[in-house]
């Protein structure tokens, strides 16, 4: 099972209003909606230039991560949807939680917040090897240079692992 937070099933030209899941994730995730962005339609992923994303509504942010965006739907196809699956990590935190998170993610306390929520995912049977969610982060973050990862993507990674072995569990909400 691999989860990852990359749009997948993109909608094939810009109409208004977005995915349903982006939809629904936002609603779910209130003051943390901005979270969501809008991805691409895929006729935006020839774009090279932001001017021309710009035009079929893409966001700054959705840029950056295009090239990310285009190669997973280049490869995606049918038979791989049942191994490969998006999530949004802000969601994935809301509902370890109970709530949506309080402060934004790349903050000290944004990763306190997040930890505490991966720390409670050890009582959960399914959830075992998430116990030393915290030292595992901080071996993770000692690895690599915070300019090369920063400790947002780290944390978010683990918190994509938790709903990928949830997935395999078979006990993961849609």
């Amino acid at each position: 099972m691999v989860v990852v937070d990359i749009p997948i099933g993109l909608l094939d030209e810009r109409r208004r209003g977005d995915r349903l899941c982006d939809q629904a994730a936002r609603k779910l995730l209130g003051k943390r909606r901005s979270s969501v962005f809008n991805p691409p339609s895929r006729d935006a992923l020839p774009s090279k230039t932001y001017n021309e994303a710009r035009r079929f509504g893409l966001s700054r942010q959705g840029f950056g991560i295009l090239p990310k965006i285009r190669k997973v739907d280049d490869v995606m196809t049918p038979a791989m949807q049942g191994r490969v699956m998006e999530s949004h990590p802000e969601l994935a935190f809301a509902m370890l939680a109970g709530r949506p998170m309080s402060c934004r993610k790349n903050t000290t306390d944004g990763h306190d917040e997040r930890l505490e929520a991966l720390k409670a995912t050890a009582a959960l049977a399914t959830c075992r090897p998430f116990a030393d969610a915290v030292t595992l982060i901080k071996a993770g973050r000692s690895r690599f240079k915070q300019r090369d990862v920063a400790t947002d993507d780290i944390v978010d990674a683990y918190v994509m692992l938790y709903v990928a072995a949830r997935i395999a569990a078979g006990v993961a909400e849609r």
